[in-house]
Order: C-alpha cells, then structure tokens, then sequence
C-alpha cells in the first residue's frame, strides 16, 4: 500500500477523533480538548491522536477504541503512558475493552488500496462534519 495513501488516511481520522472528542468551545470559538492520560487541556489541533497500542499494528490502527486526544508530551515523551491511556478506555468503554484490543491486534488486516480510499472517504466526511460545526476549514 501506497505510504502517502496511508498518511491521508491518517491525517482524517486524527482530525475526526480529536473533534469527535471536544469538550469545550473557547470565547475565540477553537474547540478544546483534553489528553486523555494527563488531563491537560488544549486547543483540538495542538494534541495527537494518541494510540493505545502502537500504530503499527494495522488491525487496530483505525479502531476508535484504541485511539483518544493525547498532548505531545503522554504521546512522544512519555512513551503513550499504557497505564493512563487503559484507565482511560476503562472508563470511557468497559473493562473488557483492553482484551478486546489485545485480540483484535492478533487478526489480519490487508490495507489495500480499496480499503484505504474507503476509510479516507468516511473519516474525511467525518472531519468534515465536526469541522463544519466549529467553523473549521481544512
């Protein structure tokens, strides 16, 4: 699979999770929101889309469930904080969430170039929904 066909996947489905999980409109209108390991809260384009189990692993990359807005530092220097981040899908899900992962990482997932255009495709109507409520332009 093309790697620039994956980085556009990526780029959409980021922008779809953080404004998906916004939590506050500030008085400029930018929508906040909150790192889901250590709480800090920020404007929706200066976190990631933190990752409990790595990107890597294909199965898992585009589930909502393994993904939640994380601040640079939990992300990047603090190794993705796995402990935070399971409390947090806990909480958020159940506690059956994280055996759920852990099995879903272990199945097959073939990005083919079909495959890819189809999530792109949603997750950009995704983004682009949320985006249009905050009165973002991407």
């Amino acid at each position: 699979m093309a790697t620039a066909a994956i980085t556009t996947l990526d780029r959409w489905f980021s922008r779809y999770i953080r404004l998906d999980n916004v939590i506050s409109v500030g008085s400029s209108g930018q929508p906040y929101c909150q790192c889901c390991t250590c709480k800090t809260i920020k404007v929706w384009n200066k976190l990631h889309c933190g990752h409990f189990i790595n990107k890597g692993e294909m199965a898992v990359r585009y589930d909502e469930k393994n993904v939640a807005p994380q601040c640079y530092q939990c992300n990047s220097m603090r190794e993705g904080q796995a402990g935070a981040f399971a409390i947090y899908l806990m909480q958020k899900y159940d506690h059956d969430v994280i055996h759920y992962l852990e099995l879903k990482r272990k199945t097959k997932f073939r990005a083919c170039k079909a495959t890819v255009k189809q999530l792109t495709d949603y997750y950009r109507e995704l983004a682009n929904e949320r985006a249009k409520k905050y009165g973002i332009k991407f």
